[in-house]
């Protein structure tokens, strides 16, 4: 039987297809029932995501991140996202979707893909928490009164610096530089 026959086969039962791992983060793909398919991704406990749930994790994947937990497996955290959206393969046969198209059966080379995209969007992002994340810790430290609520880096360097935008409570925007950043 092959790995798209073990997702699609409407058994009833839940089950770890694939196990893999790709730049040194594990992956699972699940097939839901035999209905559809279901990847996740371990996040490191070392990891700036780790115990984040699936709405505090923003990584660009197949109608979203729907998962966060430990997969039954104590002291592991993996978030993860579902292939049963509209337009997406269901159950043993394919449908007309109620936008009037074929709906997508998302193979095993699909699957894959979009693992090794969101890793890879994944590792960028921490890095880019952890270096921004150290420019928030000391814009924390030096105005401690003021109440932030997200930040996010700047897109451009200015005058060769990076830096961060800080969102306030208030609905402010201040762009901050710290002098460590040049």
């Amino acid at each position: 039987m092959s790995i798209n026959e073990r997702i699609y086969n409407y058994s009833g039962v839940s089950k770890t297809v694939l196990d893999g791992s790709y730049k040194h983060y594990l992956f699972k793909i699940r097939s839901v029932r035999g209905s559809h398919p279901c990847c996740y991704i371990q996040i490191p406990k070392d990891n700036p995501w780790f115990n984040k749930t699936e709405c505090e994790v923003d990584l660009d994947v197949h109608g979203g991140l729907t998962y966060s937990g430990d997969l039954n497996e104590e002291g592991t955290w993996w978030i993860g996202w579902d292939y049963a959206h509209p337009g997406d393969f269901l159950c043993t046969k394919p449908r007309i979707s109620s936008f009037g198209e074929l709906e997508i059966i998302h193979g095993i080379d699909d699957l894959l893909d979009d693992i090794y995209e969101a890793i890879d969007e994944l590792i960028e992002k921490t890095e880019s928490l952890k270096t921004n994340g150290g420019m928030f810790s000391l814009f924390e430290k030096r105005y401690p009164s003021v109440k932030v609520t997200d930040y996010r880096p700047l897109s451009t360097e200015t005058e060769g610096k990076r830096g961060i935008n800080i969102y306030t409570e208030n609905g402010d925007i201040i762009s901050y530089f710290p002098k460590e950043s040049k």
